[in-house]
């Protein structure tokens, strides 16, 4: 192993001693490097990656040391060595080219620690509806940048993407996928000609019910920084669409609004809400009870669909949290219901993989609130490096 290797080695080490996941890794390690400008870009990237490969094992490796830990993840997330697995697992070394699978079986027979059902917490509770074993692989992958083109504008975002040399993929008629390194920045027109989202958040437009009359009224109602909501506007079309959106956090709505306007659409009204607390909604119901045709909910949750882009997540999740964001949702669904017209549709939406949070609230909605369920299920993109979501669309 040579000098530089043993030192970026030790300083990933150093740097995962230090992290309290208290804040999200990438800017937790920014702040880092910032302070500590010994470090080039090669370096940096080097140590960054040490770090990755340590959190996307999550518990699998419990009780070994941080170096073997990453060289466990460095193992499984590459088909080239660059001497990690020589010093650290020098009999799987000959499995570096092999796939995935055929590693785990190597890792399990060799090393009596390892167990890749520790991988993800609480695998026990994530949904049969998903393959275990090609999800926990998942988490082992690069993740990349997806594109939405926007409509209208698909030849000049191709022909600006080939004329600056940048290489993308096209998947599907909208949606481009990008090496995570690119920078767009000065080069397209974020929100106006492309919105940056994740395929399986792109999907979800699948969910969106036919209405045979315009316009219709959207609310999205746990609306964030507002993907959902372009993403209505751009199937319905933005006549088509009088959109509602509303959020627990000021400054998010803040920048939704800048979306939206930087996209060239309109909002017909914003607010700030806690839709968990029934006293709010009722402040609120005199204006929206009985009149929306659809209520877009991405609600709250522990964002296990999305730990393969956030691994430190495998290592840090609150198992008891999950029982927290279960109750939650359902008093924002009981909540929101009210404002549904005769007829309209209730649009649940979760980037979890926990049945707890997605079957279970669908038992819920038509059990308990007497919607009935049209269509649910989940989003998966794993062999394209996305993120896992799960949706159900439900009428009045």
């Amino acid at each position: 192993m040579s000098e530089y290797l043993s030192a970026h080695l030790k300083n990933a080490c150093s740097i995962i001693q230090r992290y309290t996941y208290k804040e999200p890794f990438p800017k937790f390690i920014k702040e880092y490097f910032r302070k500590n400008k010994k470090f080039g870009s090669r370096d940096r990237k080097i140590i960054s990656e040490f770090c990755y490969c340590y959190f996307r094992v999550g518990e699998s490796c419990e009780g070994s040391d941080i170096a073997f830990q990453i060289a466990v993840g460095f193992y499984l997330s590459h088909v080239e060595d660059n001497g990690i697995v020589a010093l650290q697992l020098p009999s799987a070394l000959i499995h570096m080219k092999s796939s995935r699978d055929e590693k785990i079986k190597v890792l399990e027979r060799s090393f009596t620690g390892f167990s890749s059902d520790r991988i993800f917490p609480m695998l026990e509770q994530v949904s049969r509806s998903l393959n275990h074993s090609t999800f926990l692989l998942s988490h082992f992958s690069r993740s990349p940048v997806f594109l939405r083109i926007r409509p209208g504008f698909h030849e000049v975002v191709e022909t600006t993407l080939q004329d600056n040399s940048i290489f993308y993929e096209r998947i599907g008629e909208n949606c481009l996928r990008l090496d995570k390194s690119v920078e767009l920045s000065g080069i397209l027109e974020v929100d106006k000609q492309i919105v940056v989202q994740d395929l399986s958040s792109q999907r979800i437009s699948e969910f969106f019910p036919d209405f045979t009359s315009s316009p219709i009224r959207v609310w999205d109602a746990c609306a964030g920084s507002g993907g959902k909501s372009l993403l209505a506007i751009d199937h319905y079309s933005a006549g088509n669409v009088r959109l509602i959106v509303s959020d627990i956090r000021e400054y998010i709505l803040e920048e939704l609004k800048s979306r939206i306007k930087r996209g060239g659409n309109r909002l017909e009204d914003a607010f700030v809400i806690d839709l968990s607390n029934a006293l709010a909604v009722q402040v609120m119901k005199g204006n929206y009870s009985g009149n929306i045709d659809l209520v877009m909910l991405d609600v709250p949750c522990s964002g296990s669909g999305t730990w393969g882009r956030n691994p430190e997540w495998l290592r840090s999740f609150d198992k008891e949290q999950i029982f927290v964001y279960s109750k939650m949702q359902q008093s924002i669904i009981r909540n929101a219901v009210p404002a549904l017209s005769s007829g309209g549709y209730l649009l649940y939406i979760t980037c979890s993989v926990y049945q707890s949070e997605n079957e279970d609230q669908v038992r819920f909605v038509t059990e308990e609130l007497g919607l009935k369920v049209i269509k649910s299920g989940y989003m998966t993109s794993f062999e394209q490096g996305g993120d896992c979501l799960f949706a159900a669309l439900f009428s009045k």
